[in-house]
């Protein structure tokens, strides 16, 4: 359940934040953090564990851009879940907490999962761990119940390279939509993973994916995914 109150800067923050992004990436940082509905403060809360997901792997990726938050989750269910609520907070090497994405306020990441198939594995990213008062190593998360009864989409990502350009690091490839429908604000959660290590991650936002349609994307990623192999999940959260 995400609550939601006025933020009249909220557009402003978020150009703020978007950095020395090339305008294609600041547009879909934009997008990313305001959606489809108006510039909201957001929060997240847990009313109820998943029983049905589980996390299969943690990690927080650092590197010259900043931190990033990763999570491996596998839904052990036949059922599809729509909008599964996520909850993390990062310790540094004391124990303290120096960073939550449940926090009020136009920066605040999504702070959920807007689809995972039944019997499917998917990775999540939150590549804004941002914290001054230490830094972080241990990441703990909590996943919440999904709606039920949605649909699995054919969704593929195909293609996957990284490279590097003058904004840093990336993890490349092609977005497919096998389904009828089009689809609006697909995050792609992409990572490299180089001995069963998470080296690299990042996340990005493809504003519309037509029916029967593919698109290249490119996800600029915190961490060096050279020489390692690349996965990437596909999320969208709005049939168009």
């Amino acid at each position: 359940m995400i609550l939601r109150g006025a933020a009249p800067l909220a557009l402003l923050a978020a150009i703020a934040l978007a950095g020395c992004e090339t305008t294609e990436q600041k547009s879909a940082q934009i997008a990313k953090r305001l959606g489809n509905q108006r510039a909201d403060a957001q929060q997240t809360k847990i009313a109820a564990a998943n029983k049905a997901v589980s996390i299969l792997r943690s990690a927080i990726v650092r590197g010259t851009g900043g931190s990033a938050a990763v999570l491996e989750l596998e839904n052990t269910s036949a059922a599809t879940q729509r909008d599964i609520p996520i909850v993390i907070t990062a310790y540094d090497a004391s124990g303290k907490a120096v960073y939550t994405n449940n926090t009020v306020g136009p920066s605040s990441p999504a702070g959920e999962l807007s689809l995972l198939a039944g019997h499917a594995t998917a990775w999540w990213v939150d590549p804004n761990v941002l914290s001054s008062a230490g830094e972080p190593v241990r990441l703990v998360a909590q996943i919440g119940a999904g709606s039920s009864g949605a649909a699995a989409l054919p969704l593929q990502s195909t293609n996957l390279a990284s490279g590097s350009n003058f904004v840093g690091a990336f993890i490349g490839g092609t977005a497919t939509n096998g389904s009828g429908s089009a689809l609006s604000d697909v995050t792609v959660y992409a990572v490299a993973l180089a001995g069963g290590r998470i080296v690299a991650a990042g996340q990005s936002l493809i504003p519309s994916l037509a029916a029967h349609g593919s698109t290249s994307f490119q996800v600029t990623v915190i961490g060096s995914p050279k020489g390692a192999s690349s996965a990437a999940t596909l999320a969208p959260a709005h049939l168009g």
